[in-house]
């Protein structure tokens, strides 16, 4: 287990972080000293903490947890961590108000507390209209300032310049290879089905032979 709590002689007593672990939550935190707490072998001992936060901001936003230690309990990091972290809320309270202890050795420890923060339960906090929002600017984007050579927005200018004929597009159409093109019901999947069935059929008249060439 990476979180240990210890029973000391005198107090404080001790929620010490093991080695290997350089960065523990507060959410980690709050489970393993709520599980001790549960253990029969430790209803003697009074409650180490109290804990807020979480509450429900909708879409998927909750607050920040704080949890608050009692006066007769410390954090304290292995000697050697180097450079230890407690992410994900606030802790506050603790032995003589510091909840947390030196580890003895030349070690930094991080408290990184959340001020009026929230957390991200799940998704990137993008809505439904946010994403029609973004549509709308996109489209609605001069293509003048997007014309870089190969772009899309390039490749929709000369588009929008280029003199085709009605009969050219046509011919161009007809001319295109089936193959590559599956949208669902398209014109040409629906020829490309009906040469699938009439490629491999004998005629007995030169007269009923099909006279275009499809191109697989």
């Amino acid at each position: 287990m990476p979180i240990v709590l210890e029973r000391q002689t005198l107090i404080p007593h001790l929620i010490k972080v093991t080695s290997p672990t350089t960065e523990v939550t507060v959410q980690e935190l709050t489970n393993t000293i709520k599980h001790w707490e549960a253990d029969l072998l430790n209803l003697d001992m009074a409650k180490i903490i109290d804990t807020v936060g979480k509450a429900n901001l909708g879409g998927g936003f909750t607050t920040a947890i704080t949890l608050t230690l009692s006066a007769d309990w410390q954090i304290q990091f292995w000697d050697g961590v180097g450079v230890g972290i407690v992410s994900g809320g606030n802790v506050i309270g603790g032995y003589g108000d510091k909840p947390i202890k030196p580890t003895g050795g030349n070690d930094t420890i991080k408290l990184l507390q959340t001020v009026g923060g929230v957390i991200v339960a799940v998704g990137s906090g993008v809505t439904e209209q946010d994403k029609l929002d973004i549509a709308d600017k996109i489209l609605d984007e001069a293509l003048s300032e997007h014309l870089i050579e190969g772009s899309i927005g390039d490749m929709i200018k000369k588009g929008a310049t280029t003199d085709f004929t009605v009969a050219e597009i046509a011919d161009s159409i007809w001319k295109e290879n089936i193959t590559p093109h599956s949208d669902f019901n398209a014109a040409e999947e629906v020829l490309a089905a009906i040469y699938e069935k009439v490629k491999d059929a004998q005629f007995s008249s030169e007269e009923i032979k099909p006279k275009a060439k499809f191109k697989v």
